[in-house]
Formats: structure tokens, C-alpha cells, sequence
């Protein structure tokens, strides 16, 4: 999560050509964590290798493929939020959602709870286990987009956003775009709990075994992010936990 936090910071920012060459040089270092990254490089090249070193000592092989292959994912897609962004495009909502299921970045953090499973891709690719981590990714991004709107409109930075995705689309105030993402959310939980019912056994006992913990490992992500939310400082300063019991926020002056 320290390394996904410093890649979060730059990919905010920058346009999409920096985020491009910055997203190829973190791929680079994944591909090639024994070769030296190259004098006066952007830091990340050398912060990704040494993670790397380290993750790639603990996890399985499978792991590890996926990893590389969700993070692909996810530095693409962010280089697609920096095109969006340099145009000050906002998109409709279905594609802002296929979007955000990748910015988002869940996908490669499930794998931190798979680096000691060996799972064989039938037991990953499940329809009921590839719903439960689509559905957990929902959820996250939901409650992020909620919980991070009011310092990004004071800031300027709400266009990717489902509250101001939403708002523009359909016309609605700020409260009611909250309240539509909360129907969303609770549709979304009800999906995640009949899905849940699904899951499979196999076989083998130890995939079977793998395959829970791996889907209690998504459970795990979606309460312990939003409960993130609101010890940490990062959206609510001091005043998060008043937020969690209260339920209520006033919104920040814009200082753009």
C-alpha cells in the first residue's frame, strides 16, 4: 500500500504523456527487478524494483503473474484518467464505471492476499469469485468517491468521480448524487451477498480452502477501506471519526 500511495500521488497530476512514461518505467522495473534502473531516473523505477525484490521473494508464482498482469491494468488505465483529465472530459456513467473498476486499483491489492495461495486460474476465474472481487471493487470505489468528493471539489480535481459524473448526466444536486450512490451501494452489497452463495467447491480440498480465504480476503478489503476512510486524515482531517457516526459533512470552500 506504501508503494501504490507514492504512484497514486504522481498519476493524480500529471498529464498523460508523463503518466504514460512513468507508468512504462514502473512496468519496466516489475519485468526487470535485477537489472539497475538508469541515473537520474524518476524515483519510482527504483522504489517498484526494491518492492519487488522483496515481494517476489515471499509470493507464489501465481502471485506473482497476477500482480503484473492487474497492475498493467491499472497503470493503463490511469494513463486513460490523464487523457480525460488533460481534455477536462467528464464521462457517462457506464463508461466512467468500466473505467473506475481499474483506477481504482483494487484489482492488484486482492493480490497481496493471494501471495501465499497458489491458485489455479479455474478457481480465480470463477464466475462467482471473478462477480465477488467485480462487486468488491464496486463497493470500494463507491464509498472512495463519496468519502474523497468534498476535498476533491475544493480542489478542483472532481471530474473522475462518480458523484460529478453523476450529477452532470442526470442533472442532480450534490446531495442527490449521494443518495443515488447509496442505493447503488446497497444494490451492489445485496449482489455481493447472493454471489457469495456461489462460491464453489472443488476438488481439491486445497484449492477449495485457497479459494475462501481468497474471497474472505475481498470481504476484508471492502470493510477494512471503509473503515480506512475514516481513521485516516487523508479526507476528513481530525473530524473522521464524527463523520462515521454522524453521517454528515459540510462541504469546503473551493480554494482553486
Amino acid at each position: 500500500m506504501n508503494i501504490f500511495w507514492v504512484f497514486d500521488e504522481y498519476f493524480e497530476t500529471g498529464n498523460a504523456e508523463e503518466t504514460r512514461r512513468k507508468a512504462d518505467i514502473v512496468m519496466d522495473a516489475l519485468h526487470n527487478p535485477h537489472k539497475p534502473r538508469p541515473s537520474g531516473e524518476w524515483a519510482g523505477g527504483q522504489i517498484t524494483r526494491e518492492f519487488w525484490l522483496n515481494f517476489s521473494r515471499a509470493a507464489t508464482p501465481s502471485a506473482q503473474k497476477r500482480f503484473i498482469q492487474s497492475f498493467q491494468i491499472y497503470t493503463d488505465s490511469v494513463v486513460e484518467q490523464s487523457a480525460d483529465r488533460d481534455a477536462k472530459h467528464i464521462r457517462d456513467i457506464d463508461s466512467f464505471l468500466a473505467l473506475r473498476q481499474r483506477t481504482i486499483g483494487v484489482a492488484p491489492s486482492y493480490i497481496i492476499g493471494q501471495m501465499y495461495m497458489d491458485l489455479p486460474d479455474y478457481a480465480v476465474e470463477h464466475p462467482a469469485i471473478h462477480n465477488l472481487a467485480r462487486y468488491g471493487a464496486e463497493l470500494i470505489f463507491f464509498e472512495n468517491d463519496l468519502y474523497s468528493y468534498d476535498i476533491e471539489q475544493s480542489r478542483g480535481e472532481s471530474d473522475h468521480n462518480l458523484v460529478t459524473v453523476i450529477m452532470k448526466q442526470l442533472g442532480l444536486t450534490e446531495q442527490e448524487a449521494f443518495d443515488w450512490i447509496g442505493r447503488l451501494h446497497e444494490e451492489t452489497v445485496e449482489k455481493f451477498l447472493l454471489e457469495y452463495q456461489k462460491v464453489p467447491k472443488f476438488e481439491d480440498e486445497r484449492v477449495t480452502k485457497g479459494t475462501a480465504d481468497y474471497v474472505s480476503v475481498i470481504g476484508t478489503w471492502v470493510r477494512a477501506n471503509d473503515q480506512w476512510h475514516f481513521e485516516t486524515r487523508r479526507y476528513f482531517g481530525k473530524d473522521g471519526l464524527r463523520v462515521q457516526n454522524e453521517r454528515t459533512i459540510s462541504l469546503s470552500p473551493k480554494v482553486f
